[in-house]
């Protein structure tokens, strides 16, 4: 125990309280004037008409997956019944509280096991250590400056990603009017196959690196932190191998993420599931200018118009995919617009990096302050 720091239980210092459930008809996606955030487990999950608590309240996910999630509202917000509210009845400062109850792994408060749940009485139990308030401020201070360096940088990796689509759009138009004029091919008439992956369940000590389709972003990136290994007879190996330049699309999935299209760039093959297309295209076309064209705005509407199947599970088939038109400008320009596209992938490695030790000086404070 430092020198001025005592064991207080939440409890006395904050009444604990469960958020009230609301009709999903009352909550807006968008914000207006007049409309309050409401928070759910994860965050604010829509808008409403009226509020709970007046900012600077710490909120804790409280059920299932988003168990023991912490957020702190800077304003006027309703917490739903996945939400824990953490009114201080002390002069202690809230961003402080929020970091340390961050630190603290609140999920293993959880009971239940198919649905764990934290309650209120629980958490009011949980004894923390509580510096003086000259202390609190200071750690406060240093939390926050290297939160605000980080999502500064953050930032700069969405102004890169405007930065490239901005250069799509001057180099080639708009991809569904095509008024420059550019030629019009099927992508079956420019692929050299379109293969599905295999339906074989992951095991722990298999030999290949195993892609799913959680493991394709939104944004059209590889994201490998969850990665499972899997076994494949030698026989269907090359048939569901995905490797450096093949491109990734994502036939099944909710209505929303249907079509997920990226770039495998990794020099490692990789086994690909069965919700997963790959396709190998010819010398006409380079594989990151179709990826940057299948992550725009328009050409995913597109895809989700066609898209088919039960409202949880849409799907489109690799026939469907081969008979999508698009714009095909010259190679010539498409070479010019992968090098733009790869200086800027090369400035957005180095601000990950930059995250990544900004990140982990973050947590080495939190380490050095709260455990």
């Amino acid at each position: 125990m430092r020198e001025g720091w005592e064991y207080k239980k939440l409890g006395e210092m904050a009444k604990i309280s469960s958020g009230k459930s609301i009709p999903a008809s009352e909550i807006f996606d968008n914000f207006s004037e007049g409309l309050y955030p409401c928070y759910g487990g994860n965050g604010i999950r829509g808008y409403v008409g009226h509020y709970s608590n007046d900012g600077l309240v710490p909120v804790i996910g409280r059920v299932g997956a988003l168990c023991g999630n912490v957020h702190l509202p800077n304003e006027k917000f309703y917490a739903t019944e996945h939400a824990l509210v953490v009114n201080l009845k002390t002069n202690d400062k809230p961003h402080f509280i929020e970091y340390l109850l961050s630190s603290l792994n609140l999920r293993q408060y959880a009971k239940g096991v198919a649905q764990p749940v934290l309650s209120a009485s629980t958490l009011s139990e949980i004894p923390i250590p509580v510096p003086p308030l000259p202390v609190q401020e200071r750690i406060v201070s240093e939390l926050d400056l290297l939160s605000s360096i980080i999502e500064k940088k953050k930032a700069q990796l969405k102004e890169y990603d405007q930065l490239a689509q901005s250069i799509f759009y001057d180099m080639f138009g708009d991809p569904v009017m095509n008024e420059k004029g550019w030629e019009v091919k099927k992508i079956g008439e420019l692929s050299l196959e379109m293969r599905y992956g295999t339906s074989r369940p992951a095991c722990e000590d298999g030999q290949y690196n195993y892609l799913r389709m959680g493991n394709l972003t939104n944004e059209g990136y590889l994201n490998l932190k969850d990665l499972k290994r899997i076994n494949i007879p030698e026989s269907e190996i090359e048939k569901c191998l995905v490797r450096k330049g093949d491109v990734l699309f994502n036939r099944t999935n909710s209505l929303e993420l249907i079509g997920k299209t990226c770039l495998f760039d990794l020099d490692e093959p990789m086994v690909i599931a069965g919700y997963l297309i790959r396709v190998r295209f010819n010398e006409t076309i380079l594989p990151l200018y179709f990826t940057r064209l299948f992550n725009l705005s328009e050409i995913k509407k597109k895809l989700r118009s066609m898209a088919k199947g039960a409202v949880n599970q849409a799907n489109i088939n690799a026939k469907e995919l081969a008979s999508i038109t698009i714009p095909l400008p010259p190679l010539s320009l498409q070479q010019s617009f992968a090098e733009k596209i790869e200086a800027i992938e090369r400035q957005k490695e180095l601000i990950k990096q930059s995250i990544a030790e900004a990140e982990a000086l973050f947590n080495s404070r939190m380490d050095y302050w709260f455990n």
